[in-house]
């Protein structure tokens, strides 16, 4: 009989369909956009001026959990979920912003025929107001 080690794995949908690659692909960005964006927030975004612009500030990690845990957001699989994009491709990509003081989400998401795209999300509602 084997025996295999535990480990800790992120819940995924059954199956390899569509909703198990964006949930797969969710978790991956999310995780590497969220580590990734505490680095970033502390650095001067390459402005020379020292100072990060003030359009669009990367959150760092810490503040988005802080804005979850307070309801201003909603957890990044429920704005997908509502944004109507749980099926529109594999998530490459994905940043919490904070644009003119608001929070915003940035995924990029590239489709099943290799095209790009950058949608800007209210991530408190899953309203999508920008595709780029």
């Amino acid at each position: 009989m084997q025996t295999r080690a535990k480990h800790f794995q992120f819940p995924l949908p059954p199956g390899n369909g569509p909703r198990r690659r964006i949930a797969a692909g969710l978790a991956l960005a999310a995780f590497a956009g969220l580590s990734m964006a505490a680095a970033w927030a502390d650095s001067d975004h390459g402005e020379k001026s020292g100072r990060p612009r003030d359009d669009h500030i990367i959150t760092s990690q810490d503040r988005a959990i802080e804005l979850r845990e307070s309801g201003k957001i909603l957890p990044l699989v429920d704005v997908i979920r509502l944004s109507g994009l749980e099926n529109a491709g594999q998530v490459i990509k994905v940043e919490l912003e904070m644009e003119d003081g608001q929070p915003v989400y940035e995924i990029k998401i590239m489709s099943e025929n290799g095209r790009v795209r950058e949608y800007h999300i209210d991530p408190s509602n899953g309203r999508i107001l920008e595709v780029d």
